[in-house]
Parts: C-alpha cells; structure tokens; sequence
C-alpha cells in the first residue's frame, strides 16, 4: 500500500478485517465491513468457502472484492456479483495437471487418491478426464479422512504405477499417505493439487500444483519483493498474490478518482472491470474477464526440495 501511494500520490488505507475462513466468521466480518462506509473495496477472501459464505452479503453492500486465493470454479457463475480473483480457477487445475503428468512426467499408468470432501473428488474427477482424453491409463481409488494408516490403500496401487495424484485437501494426510507409498516400496512420481503447496507437505521430490507463479522470474517482481523484504522480511507467494489482489482495488480507485472525482463504493465497483495491470509481481498482466475471472490464468509447478522448501518447474 505505502509503495502503491507513494507510486500515484494516493492516499489509500488498509482496515484489517482478521477472520478464521470459517463460514461463520466470514459473514461476521461481511457484515462489518458491509457496514463501514469508509470501505471502497475488499481484497479477499483468502479461502473458496469464506468467500462464499461472505461474498453475498459484500455484493449485497455494492462492494468489489478481489481474491488472491479463491479459486472455487462456482465463486464466477454469476452469483455473486462484484467478486474477482487475480488468480487461475479450479477450473483450469485438473486440466493443467492431466498434461503434466502425460507430457512432463511421461505417466502412462496413474492412480488418483481421492477423499470424501467436495475439493478432492472434483479435482480427482476433472484430473482423471483430463488424462483419459490424453489416453493415459487412470483408476480412481478414495481413502478416509482422519486416518494416518493407508496401508490397505496403498496395497491397491500396483508396481507398474509410475504416476500418484494426491488432491488432498488435508496436507498432513497427504504427507502421512505418500509414507506409506514409500514403507510399501512404491515409488511412482507423486503430484499433488494446490491444497498442498505448503510447509505441511514436505515430501522431497513430489511436484505440486498452484494458481502461484515464481515472483523471481521477473524484475517487477524482483524489485517489489526486494522492496517489502527491506522493511517486513520474507513475502511468500501466498503474501504476492493478495498484493496483486490489493494492486487490482487500488487501480479501480483512482480510475474512479479520475473519472468521477471521488473514490466510492460505487465507483470502484463500476471501474473494477475495466482494470488492467500491465504488470504482475508474477510476471503476466492482470485484467478481468466478464465473470471476474483473470484473464489468462495459468496453474504452475513447483517441486519439493530436501529442505522442505518449494523449487519453481514451470
């Protein structure tokens, strides 16, 4: 924000709403933030359920509101009006990782472990098309929640297995479940859905998928993470993607500066469509499609390092 004003000569302030991505407390900030007249936009929610449990009441409000972690495919069929995201939808992952495991890992046998919970068996189902329509052999097995034994589920994935798909929500679990891979002596290749991109997941050589690209690549991002590092310590992609979220808000405020005089409520929401960001601390340009999709979302991977560290792929 202080590099964003003083960049413009804006005077844009941060009001920290804090929650716990619960259903409940998402409403409960909604409201108060609803509430605020002094709110113009909301950079958030960082989870795909406390944006749909807050987001109706912050459209009821007239608000924008731009994520940098949403990525529920359904938060854009135009239920909920004013919400954006300036990252790829779940829409785009199965598909991502159906062609890299064909076309990078060269998988020709894979099994997808899926769990009970909404997140896992969509992405299992949309990975699985994915790698059928690529031709590549694929079965489907589903695993408990709750549970740091897998051994009668890793006894179902054969030798000839060269691929795992773990869409686990619950990295722990996943963690707990690629050990046992291992005390089988099974080693096929592991890739996991974004849920897993974390400090939770730590299995060296595992490739995870992410809406989050490699803010190194490119000397905007360079020098922005420079810039926060100097003063805050160490900006995680995570941290990248609600500043581009916040970039979004800001850059919809001064169009309605400009435009109308005054930063509002209503004119941000009216601007919020029409931003574009030339640049990205991800190295691409940011701009809305109509149902507040970005445009030109991609899905990346990075690679578990012996550290427990994330390495970029591609």
């Amino acid at each position: 924000m202080t590099y964003e004003n003083a960049q413009y000569g804006t005077t844009f302030k941060v009001v920290v709403k804090n929650g716990f991505n619960t259903a409940a407390s998402a409403k409960s900030i909604a409201k108060s933030v609803a509430a605020d007249g002094s709110i113009i936009g909301v950079v958030g929610y960082q989870t795909s359920t406390a944006t749909a449990a807050g987001g109706p009441v912050l459209s009821k409000a007239g608000l924008a509101y731009v994520s940098g972690s949403a990525t529920r495919t359904s938060l854009a069929d135009g239920s909920l009006p004013g919400f954006y995201r300036v990252v790829a939808s779940d829409a785009l992952q199965g598909p991502a990782i159906g062609r890299y495991v064909q076309k990078d890992l060269k998988g020709k046998n894979v099994v997808i472990v899926q769990q009970s919970d909404t997140y896992s068996t969509d992405l299992a189902a949309s990975v699985a098309k994915s790698l059928t329509n690529r031709g590549v052999t694929n079965t489907r097995i589903s695993v408990g929640t709750g549970t740091d034994n897998y051994a009668a589920d890793v006894a179902k994935i054969g030798a000839d297995v060269d691929v795992v798909v773990l869409p686990f929500v619950n990295a722990p679990q996943a963690e707990v479940f690629a050990g046992a891979l291992t005390a089988a002596g099974r080693t096929p290749k592991l890739v996991g859905g974004d849920a897993l991109f974390g400090p939770s997941f730590n299995v060296p050589g595992a490739t995870v998928a992410t809406f989050l690209g490699d803010m190194t690549s490119n000397a905007f991002g360079r020098k922005v993470a420079a810039t926060y590092e100097a003063k805050y310590g160490k900006l995680n992609q995570s941290g990248a993607a609600a500043y581009t979220a916040a970039r979004a808000v800001m850059a919809a405020g001064r169009a309605a500066c400009n435009i109308y005089g005054t930063a509002n409520r209503d004119g941000v929401a009216t601007e919020m469509p029409y931003v574009e960001l030339a640049k990205s601390i991800f190295g691409t340009p940011i701009a809305f499609q109509r149902n507040g999709n970005v445009k030109g979302g991609v899905i990346h991977f990075w690679r578990v390092l012996p550290n427990g560290t994330f390495d970029f792929v591609c």
